[in-house]
């Protein structure tokens, strides 16, 4: 699965209400810690500002989400390459559905599909015809590997169990931008990402509490950004909606040991 897919879906965990405010306060160290909270003395096991901060944004994500039945948006996903300075720019549709139905679809001149279901991994590449098929396994290792089994398959604590997460402020943002969007830092811990993803930062508008934009950094100074617009919830969306159908010349290259039956 490509780390573009697996950087989305990281967004979608916030959706399904994998969120937790409940659980104890991330490490002080890597909180940043607003300057009015500086001058304070915390008392021996008392929550900092910065940890009340963050749990206030992270219970407000979370009734957020649990009011979210399906939603759709539009993105923009952007890849920087630091080593060549290049970015490299796609746009699509996503729509997502509780518990775990999720379709990508990518705009041309880069056009695939992406369907994900409890079962499987859908990923159909039109211009060729080709859809590749994997198992999704929800055995304890492999959801400590992928951003997917955060997104899908794991219980709410299992976001901090995984990540530091912490409130930062990011210096680019215009100070109306302050205002409306709270940024969350996600520090992976062990093989939650990627090995070369060292940070994840995501975007959150205070007027929905949704995600408005999401943004991992790499080792080598490489980043990926998506940029959602367009955000609608509660559509009613199908299950046809998630279900790949391949056409009658369709190749399926089928990954899964003990595929289930149908796509």
């Amino acid at each position: 699965m490509s780390r573009t897919v697996l950087l989305l879906l990281s967004v979608l965990a916030l959706l399904s209400g994998r969120v937790s405010a409940a659980e104890a306060p991330a490490p002080a160290s890597a909180v940043s810690t607003p300057p009015a909270a500086t001058a304070e003395v915390e008392s021996p096991g008392a929550v900092s500002a910065a940890d009340a901060a963050l749990n206030e944004v992270l219970s407000a994500m979370q009734k957020a989400a649990d009011g979210v039945s399906d939603l759709s948006a539009d993105f923009t996903y952007v890849r920087y390459l630091a080593e060549f300075a290049d970015e490299n720019q796609k746009t699509g549709h996503l729509a997502f559905k509780k518990p775990e139905y999720v379709r990508i679809d990518f705009a041309k001149p880069y056009e695939k599909q992406v369907f994900i279901t409890p079962e499987r991994f859908v990923e159909y590449r039109p211009d060729v015809d080709v859809a590749t098929v994997v198992r999704r396994d929800r055995t304890q290792e492999q959801e400590g590997s992928e951003t997917l089994a955060i997104a899908m398959g794991t219980a709410p604590n299992k976001l901090r169990e995984r990540f530091t997460l912490a409130l930062v402020v990011d210096p680019d943002l215009k100070p109306e931008e302050r205002q409306e969007l709270r940024v969350v830092e996600l520090l992976p811990k062990k093989s939650a990402l990627p090995e070369e993803v060292v940070k994840v930062w995501l975007w959150v508008d205070t007027h929905d509490w949704l995600p408005r934009r999401v943004k991992s950094f790499a080792r080598n100074g490489d980043t990926e950004t998506f940029l959602f617009t367009n955000v609608k919830t509660n559509q009613k969306l199908t299950d046809s909606l998630f279900k790949f159908t391949p056409g009658p010349k369709t190749v399926t290259d089928d990954m899964t040991a003990n595929p289930p039956p149908g796509l």
